[in-house]
């Protein structure tokens, strides 16, 4: 069912953009990002008592590899719980329609 869906997934040729739907997709994006933030803070945190540089480099490299993980993740699951709406589809449909009402 369409109604439940919690994200609005729009596609125009390779860029997608995912968009929140409803309430519940506001909470779950909150909840993503809180464990964003959370990584972030303890990314900080644990920055600021190395005094390496190759333990600080080690930390960086380590939270980049995370954040792609955790991007990959998010997007993957609100992909799968979106509707879809395909650009490229709705501007043929209209093409065809326009085409429709000349002949």
């Amino acid at each position: 069912m369409a109604d439940d869906k919690m994200f609005t997934c729009v596609k125009s040729g390779v860029s997608i953009r995912i968009n929140p739907r409803n309430a519940a997709g506001w909470r779950a994006l909150g909840l993503w990002m809180a464990a964003f933030f959370a990584m972030l803070t303890v990314f900080l945190v644990s920055v600021g008592r190395v005094h390496s540089g190759a333990a600080t480099g080690g930390l960086v490299a380590l939270f980049l590899f995370v954040t792609a993980i955790w991007a990959i993740t998010m997007i993957r699951w609100m992909l799968a719980r979106s509707e879809m709406v395909d650009v490229q589809e709705l501007l043929k449909l209209k093409r065809e329609l326009e085409r429709g009402k000349r002949s």
